[in-house]
């Protein structure tokens, strides 16, 4: 998830770590400068539960970080 700044990149991935979503977040120089993200994996062992709960904290985040 592209956010572009280190600020609102720490920001979200931190929104989703209270919801208890494990992201990894990715600032320069890992990546160009003003491309900053948030990493994540999906699997196929997740279930609709876990895709419902990682929905309800993406929301979160854009609210609370964005």
């Amino acid at each position: 998830i592209v956010l572009g700044s280190k600020e609102r990149a720490y920001y979200f991935w931190k929104a989703l770590q209270e919801k208890s979503i494990f992201t990894v977040i990715s600032v320069a120089p890992g990546v160009p400068p003003g491309k900053d993200l948030i990493r994540t994996a999906v699997s196929a062992r997740h279930s609709k539960e876990d895709f419902e709960q990682i929905a309800e904290a993406l929301e979160y985040a854009v609210k609370k970080a964005l």
